[in-house]
């Protein structure tokens, strides 16, 4: 079995030549997308997929670089109409939803945060692709002013949430 060290490299070795052949035209650049997130998805097969809870660092990856080349192919060909960032995140969304069904779902001895956290981030994901697109469908005035002050807010219901389940986490594990 090869070690982890080999698999990066052989990673890097591959998007290096993915890399090459988009610079000199040989592959398109949305082609390069699938085919590295299909790298990623090969080695998370051959780590053992679901056996162990640390090849979701692989999924992960693979699920994100798939859904940036379906986004990137829809836009160029045009299939859908007036492609706007909120299609990005409602994708993105999908995504973390596969990833908790694909990897997380079959845990039953995980803590809830670790558990759920594709869940959680989908459902931010999906919040802010319907904000977006509702923003841009009214046009509203003050939509920037409002996108600008919705990062902090975001951040800061994030940081309480990851503060809340660790200490809920903590006192699990004294009593």
């Amino acid at each position: 079995m090869l070690k982890r060290n080999s698999i990066f490299a052989l990673i890097l070795i591959t998007i290096g030549f993915l890399m090459f052949f988009k610079n000199t035209g040989f592959i398109d650049i949305d082609l390069s997308f699938f085919l590295i997130s299909f790298a990623f998805l090969g080695v998370y097969i051959f780590l053992g997929g679901r056996k162990r809870y640390k090849n979701i660092i692989v999924l992960t990856p693979s699920l994100i670089i798939f859904t940036l080349g379906l986004f990137s192919s829809l836009d160029d060909n045009k299939v859908v109409e007036n492609s706007e960032s909120a299609h990005l995140f409602f994708m993105l969304a999908i995504a973390f939803m596969l990833i908790f069904f694909i990897h997380n779902f079959r845990y039953k001895n995980l803590s809830f945060g670790i558990k759920y956290w594709p869940i959680f981030t989908a459902i931010i994901l999906f919040l802010f692709s319907s904000l977006i697109y509702l923003l841009s469908l009214y046009n509203w005035m003050y939509s920037s002013l409002i996108l600008k002050n919705l990062w902090p807010v975001l951040l800061l219901l994030m940081g309480v949430f990851i503060t809340l389940s660790s200490a809920i986490n903590e006192k699990r594990k004294k009593s």
